[in-house]
């Protein structure tokens, strides 16, 4: 791995050259050397870090307060990544980026995700790839009044 050829030079989200660990559904560096499991962070609905938890009959149900749970509820009742939510009063997501910066022939985006109104876990660090937010429907990372 030399400066004059970067192509050699791949690693993983955790840091890991040539490693195999990815960002899964939830934005968080899964696999490889992480001792994480991919979307580990879904709920039984496929919300991330959402309270749906199976009960002992099997059925998904939230533990939380009615006025709680309604803040994770789909609008569309499914559980991919595009969909939107409603009832999300108190959260705001906004996402900032600088531009990317140049060191030598490495080029490097810098930015961070700043959101309030959500869990501890999910607050914990910046994205480890910005430009997997960017790539996202505007609609999933919306700014809520």
């Amino acid at each position: 791995c030399t400066y004059l050829d970067p192509d050699t030079c791949k690693s993983d989200c955790a840091g890991e050259p040539d490693g195999t660990a990815e960002i899964d559904d939830c934005g968080m560096c899964a696999g490889g050397t992480t001792g994480r499991t991919a979307n580990m962070n879904k709920d039984c609905k496929g919300i991330c870090f959402g309270p749906f938890l199976l009960n002992s009959t099997g059925a998904c149900q939230c533990p939380l307060s009615e006025t709680e749970c309604r803040r994770y509820r789909r609008e569309d009742g499914g559980a991919d990544s595009s969909s939107t939510f409603s009832g999300l009063e108190g959260y705001h997501i906004s996402v900032a980026v600088v531009t990317s910066l140049v060191f030598g022939a490495m080029v490097a985006w810098v930015g961070w995700v700043y959101a309030t109104g959500q869990s501890e876990e999910q607050l914990r660090g910046a994205p480890p790839c910005i430009d997997r937010i960017l790539r996202c429907p505007s609609h999933r990372y919306a700014q809520l009044q």
